[in-house]
């Protein structure tokens, strides 16, 4: 056997596989270059883009993970349903479709959404408030909340009432799902800030310059043990308007690590 030549190929080997690990650890290094910087450094960089930020009045420093169980309804529940008619899916999915349809108009508020679900019965209609409105796919999303935090929906996670309203701009039907026995756990961590939070898109080049970002804070899945059980993450959600986008993008990031958790389209926000 050649020893020499082994030891050649040996050499070039573990020279590529060291060279593999350093692209992996500077990758990994870029990624969270800007999220570990100071605030105040942040939004330098963040100015030269020309990339301002809204975000909510009160900014919130730190936040437990929460646990949390899909709500299974059951047929006592729906018999408190009248003028309707309910079917309950896999358990956690409540679909109802009511007898007489309820007309919208064109400037309803959260304020005249909530007299309405008030009005049809919807069960545990008050663990729901943040409201968004699609007028291209006919839905009106109220998403249930958490200490005033919404939470937000994504493939394994479902806390929201769907609203479908027709052409005509009539309520016709809804499909509801609950989050119950909610518990925080764990010791609360601190968050990061707004801007280490958008520069996490600027990092991963999903920001334009002259981009404006509104933030809010919410919940998003973070682990799901089984198909009931949920451990949910304190969230930024990241709305991103850019002149020359059809519509704006969406950007969920963790609120902990800076990960970027989920990307989607706005609908409108109701105030």
């Amino acid at each position: 056997m050649d020893w020499s030549k082994t030891k050649s190929i040996f050499i070039v080997v573990f020279f590529i596989l060291n060279l593999f690990l350093l692209t992996l650890m500077i990758n990994k290094l870029n990624a969270n270059n800007l999220t570990n910087l100071p605030n105040d450094t942040v939004e330098d960089l963040l100015s030269a883009e020309s990339i301002t930020y809204t975000k909510q009045e009160n900014e919130v420093i730190e936040a437990y993970l929460l646990s949390a169980q899909s709500k299974q309804f059951t047929q006592e529940e729906v018999r408190l349903l009248k003028g309707q008619t309910v079917e309950i899916k896999n358990g956690s999915i409540l679909t109802s479709e009511l007898e007489e349809p309820i007309p919208l108009n064109e400037k309803n508020t959260v304020d005249d959404f909530f007299d309405i679900l008030e009005r049809v019965g919807v069960l545990y209609y008050e663990k729901y408030d943040y409201v968004t409105i699609d007028n291209a796919e006919g839905v009106v999303t109220f998403y249930q909340t958490y200490k005033d935090m919404p939470i937000y929906r994504n493939k394994s996670i479902y806390a929201q009432l769907l609203f479908y309203f027709n052409e005509d701009r009539e309520l016709y039907a809804y499909e509801q799902t609950l989050l119950e026995d909610i518990e925080e756990f764990n010791d609360k961590k601190e968050l990061l800030g707004y801007g280490q939070a958008v520069s996490t898109v600027v990092n991963q080049r999903l920001l334009q310059p002259n981009s404006d970002v509104k933030i809010d804070l919410g919940y998003h899945t973070s682990v799901q043990l089984e198909s009931n059980f949920h451990v949910l993450t304190p969230t930024y959600r990241l709305i991103v308007e850019h002149n020359g986008q059809e519509k704006d993008m969406v950007y969920y990031v963790n609120a902990y690590e800076g990960k970027i958790l989920d990307i989607s389209t706005n609908d409108e926000v109701l105030e």
